[in-house]
C-alpha cells in the first residue's frame, strides 16, 4: 500500500509539472500581439481582439478583423494603454499573460483607470483565449 501511494504521488507530481502553466504580467507589445478569442463584446459574437505588432488593434466578429472597430494600444511604464475614436481618452490596464510551455493561452485585463465603461466591460469581463499569431 505504501509503495502504491508513493508511486501515485510521484505520478501526480510528474503529471502536474507537464500540465502546469505560467502566468506573468505583459509589459510590451510582443507579449500580447496575436488574435485572441472570446472577448465579451456587445456587437460581436463571437468576438476577436486582434492585437497587431504595429500597435493597432481591432475588435471584430471574425479573426481577419474585417468590418471591426479599431484603435491603438501601447505600453507605458509596464501598463497596457488603449485608445480609439469611441473613447478618445486612453484607458490603462494591467495585462496578465498565461502560457504553457512557452505558448500563449490567455490574457486577463485588470482595470487601472479608464473613463470608458464600455471598454472596461469588453476587456475585463472574460479572459481572452489565444486563437492565432498576429496578422
Amino acid at each position: 500500500m505504501k509503495n502504491t501511494l508513493l508511486w501515485f504521488c510521484a505520478f501526480a507530481a510528474v503529471l502536474g509539472s507537464c500540465q502546469s502553466s505560467q502566468e506573468g504580467q505583459a509589459t510590451q507589445v510582443a507579449d500580447v500581439a496575436g488574435i485572441w478569442w472570446q472577448i465579451d463584446h456587445p456587437h460581436y459574437d463571437p468576438a476577436y481582439l486582434i492585437l497587431r505588432q504595429d500597435g493597432t488593434y481591432t475588435f471584430a466578429s471574425n479573426p481577419d478583423g474585417e468590418h471591426g472597430a479599431s484603435g491603438q494600444y501601447w505600453f507605458e511604464d509596464g501598463k497596457f494603454m488603449i485608445s480609439d475614436a469611441f473613447c478618445t481618452v486612453p484607458g490603462e490596464y494591467e495585462v496578465n499573460v498565461k502560457e504553457q510551455k512557452g505558448d500563449p493561452l490567455s490574457l486577463a485585463f485588470s482595470l487601472v483607470e479608464d473613463d470608458c465603461p464600455a471598454r472596461v466591460g469588453i476587456l475585463t469581463t472574460k479572459e481572452a483565449i489565444w486563437f492565432a499569431p498576429p496578422p
